[in-house]
């Protein structure tokens, strides 16, 4: 297998450019663990800082401005969908190119891209403008707020435009498993924006200022992406645009767009059901523990956006078994970091509700919130093999299973709901990402070849057998755990929950996963500086 440039010496690099396959081949299981430590890292970074000042914002802000806000953003990302599924598609298509050392057609499709992504930005910017008037009238927008929800609106249009074109630019270290550029950049972005609306509020500015903050630093992203493409594919020449390229994406991006499109409705679906057969508070009661299961979701993305690349590559160059090798290792990662945290917030589900929302919620929640834990916990392990299907070029099959569970989610969320209330509509959520787990996994290894019993045995027993050899003592601390204050019984858990999962993470991997982790750390411990040296970019002749 020829391995990827970015990840070995310029002895290698000179041999895989001339076409000689080197010597000693980069470790694809190394630069996966590298990668997924990156990711997992930097966005775990990224949600407790969210997770700690996020009162604070919502205090200085004030409720209904908050809620303005949260509603602008869901609207935009909403907008965001005229992209048609071209985002997976470039990340797909320059990374087949790349693994064919095709420079000719890694530029055409990145320019192609580029160019088909302004335009789509400015459909959706546009577009997002002239909706905003009946968007207002939507959401029921008091006649005090209408000028300024207008005002946020159409700052929203135009951050949506410049964070899509950052997101086709950030395609580029993404096709090229350089997830670790994609972690320094995103880091910072992240820790600045927040930093900047925390001294926005502190001094006295609005909605208005955080959301023109918010412009300023995904414009500095963009221009941060923008010069890494040109360090990594140098040069890139002059924008071309060609137009058997927007075929090719259009072909692959169209159907990834139907799962883009139904997706959001089966994540949200259960909500205006339960608003419609119950009550509004009783969507409060759902809602809270979804949105906190749902935070986990970025375990398997960042797992599985890691996995995409690198499953294009191994499809253009043949290699399957390592295709295979690779989902069930990020399965079991998935597997080894999500179950754990959902097993804690079970067990201590009713103090956390308590202590964090207070006893109307844990009196309301905690059954919701045990179903929904677990019922994360299936979703995310199909989700390497969903990204999988999609590198290997068959993203109908996803686009199908999604369309299958609309039209069954729908009548079984009305029958549940109905009848035991907000915990049908969580035994509904838990009902349909099981099938669609079930229907995802089974796709893959019918594709693939592979057996189902070696994919279950191979990615999912050991996490399993390790969160259930250390159950025993997460249960004793919740029977011996003290009553505490709001703050102290928060931290608490906390604390139990690490250790639990520091346990069944380290129990679950195997020689070869430690392996990759000592030779990733390595990396980081040496002197002088902290900072692991980057490969030098590839020179498109």
């Amino acid at each position: 297998m020829r391995p990827s440039v970015s990840y070995v010496s310029m002895k290698t690099r000179l041999a895989a450019f001339r076409g000689r396959r080197p010597t000693q081949p980069t470790t694809s299981g190394h630069r996966l663990a590298s990668n997924i430590f990156y990711q997992l890292g930097s966005q775990s970074l990224l949600l407790v800082l969210s997770f700690v000042f996020s009162p604070y914002v919502v205090h200085r802000l004030g409720v209904e401005l908050y809620g303005l806000l949260i509603l602008a953003g869901i609207t935009t990302n909403y907008f965001a969908i005229v992209e048609l599924g071209l985002g997976q598609a470039s990340v797909k298509f320059l990374a087949d190119a790349y693994a064919r050392r095709d420079w000719t057609g890694l530029r055409l499709m990145l320019w192609t891209s580029v160019l088909t992504y302004f335009a789509l930005s400015a459909v959706g910017a546009l577009g997002l403008v002239a909706l905003t008037p009946w968007l207002t009238h939507l959401l029921r927008v008091p006649q005090a707020s209408i000028i300024l929800t207008k005002q946020v609106l159409n700052l929203c249009a135009l951050g949506l435009a410049v964070s899509m074109m950052g997101s086709i630019f950030s395609s580029v270290p993404r096709a090229l498993e350089r997830f670790d550029i994609v972690s320094y950049l995103s880091v910072p972005a992240g820790v600045g924006q927040l930093v900047l609306n925390l001294l926005l509020l502190y001094f006295g500015y609005s909605i208005r200022a955080l959301v023109v903050g918010g412009v300023v630093i995904q414009t500095l992203v963009l221009v941060a992406y923008i010069g890494v493409a040109r360090h990594l594919l140098h040069p890139l020449g002059r924008p071309i645009f060609d137009r058997p390229a927007l075929r090719q994406l259009l072909g692959f991006g169209g159907l990834v767009s139907v799962s883009q499109v139904v997706v959001p409705v089966l994540a949200h679906l259960e909500k205006f059901i339960i608003g419609r057969v119950l009550t509004l508070s009783a969507v409060a009661f759902y809602s809270v523990p979804y949105n906190l299961v749902w935070a986990l979701t970025y375990i398997p993305g960042s797992v599985s956006g890691v996995l995409f690349p690198a499953f294009s590559r191994l499809t253009v160059e043949g290699d399957h078994g390592r295709r295979s090798y690779l989902l069930v290792r990020g399965t079991k990662y998935v597997l080894a970091a999500i179950l754990p945290v959902a097993v804690v917030l079970s067990i201590f589900s009713h103090r956390f509700l308590a202590a964090w929302m207070g006893p109307q919620f844990a009196l309301r929640s905690t059954e919701v919130l045990q179903v929904l834990a677990f019922a994360v916990v299936i979703n995310s392990v199909s989700d390497p093999a969903y990204q999988a299907l999609q590198a290997m070029g068959r993203p109908g099959i996803p686009a199908a299973f999604n369309v299958l569970e609309v039209c069954i989610h729908i009548p079984l969320c009305f029958v549940l709901i109905g009848r035991y209330g907000v915990l049908g509509g969580a035994i509904a959520w838990a009902v349909r990402v099981s099938l669609n787990s079930l229907l995802l996994t089974v796709a893959f290894t019918r594709v693939t070849g592979m057996s189902y019993r070696s994919f279950v045995s191979s990615a999912l027993l050991r996490p399993a057998v390790a969160a259930a050899a250390l159950l025993p003592l997460v249960c004793a601390a919740a029977y011996w755990f003290p009553d505490l204050s709001r703050v102290a019984t928060i931290l608490g858990m906390m604390a139990v929950g690490l250790t639990y999962w520091t346990g069944v993470f380290a129990l679950a991997l195997d020689q070869e996963d430690r392996h990759h982790f000592r030779m990733f750390t390595g990396r980081w411990i040496h002197w002088p500086g902290l900072m692991p040296a980057a490969p030098p970019p590839v020179k498109i002749t």
